[in-house]
């Protein structure tokens, strides 16, 4: 009975050590990238943590749209649009311009509108 009461006993210090492992694991993982961005464009650490959560929020979106079955292709292409065009107007909010060319990657800076006006309608 007592070995049986030990045994149970070293179990949960095993299982609670491994789990309070990882939490320490995934809290550090944000730190890092909070610190990262804080360094890499020259914010204060408030700064750096919402430009994390801007980029969470994004990649879980984008996650979450690839794996979506029920859209098409063109439907997704456009939601990824408008998913790029959120997470840049979040972030041209944020930062200067020098900031926005670091952490924007060419492939997702998306041209503003260009303007209509000058376009003559062609009559038939």
């Amino acid at each position: 009975m007592k070995t049986l009461f030990t045994l149970i006993i070293t179990i949960s210090i095993i299982l609670i050590g491994s789990n309070s492992g990882k939490a320490q694991a995934q809290d550090t993982i944000p730190q890092k990238e909070i610190s990262h961005f804080s360094k890499w464009l020259n914010i204060d650490d408030i700064k750096a943590e919402k430009v994390s959560r801007i980029q969470s929020a994004y990649k879980s979106a984008i996650k979450k749209l690839v794996a979506d079955t029920v859209l098409t292709e063109e439907e997704k292409h456009l939601k990824v649009v408008g998913l790029i065009s959120e997470k840049n107007r979040q972030l041209e909010n944020l930062l200067d311009k020098n900031q926005q060319q670091k952490i924007i990657p060419t492939t997702e800076r998306i041209p503003p509108a260009l303007p209509t006006d000058h376009i003559k309608t062609l009559k038939p």
